[in-house]
């Protein structure tokens, strides 16, 4: 394996040598997250060790799927910017994620916990 290579699905996560990247981490109930780094291995460390992100804090645990390498740092965060905007069905397939491999039962728990919180948020009752 080469420098910085993680374990993960794709053949882009086995060939990475290191330099900025974007990475996506598939977490607990299937949340995808999205960052950026210049040494991937130290990165997924703190995310291990819960001082990563807060984000992945809370929905450990998490794989990695996906690394894409960089040219530089501009170029990774501008890209990271711009997979974070896009909706859930567009970022994974841009980021080439199977949505079959999905389990819909958390898409439509997350629905229904959406659609209680807009009922709240339109009855008055605060959160």
């Amino acid at each position: 394996m080469k420098r910085g290579a993680t374990k993960g699905s794709g053949d882009d996560v086995q060939s990475y040598d290191g330099g900025w990247c974007i990475y996506a981490l598939r977490c607990r109930n299937d949340y995808i997250y999205i960052g950026s780094t210049n040494n991937l291995e130290r990165r997924l460390e703190e995310h291990r060790k819960g001082a990563g992100s807060k984000f992945v804090r809370t929905h450990l645990p998490f794989e990695l799927v996906r690394v894409i390498p960089c040219e530089d740092s501009h170029t990774a965060r501008t890209t990271e910017y711009r997979l974070k905007q896009l909706r859930r069905k567009k970022k994974l397939a841009a980021l080439g994620l199977d949505a079959a491999e999905r389990d819909y039962t958390i898409l439509f728990t997350m629905q229904e916990s959406s659609l209680k919180k807009k009922a709240r948020r339109n009855s008055g009752i605060k959160e």
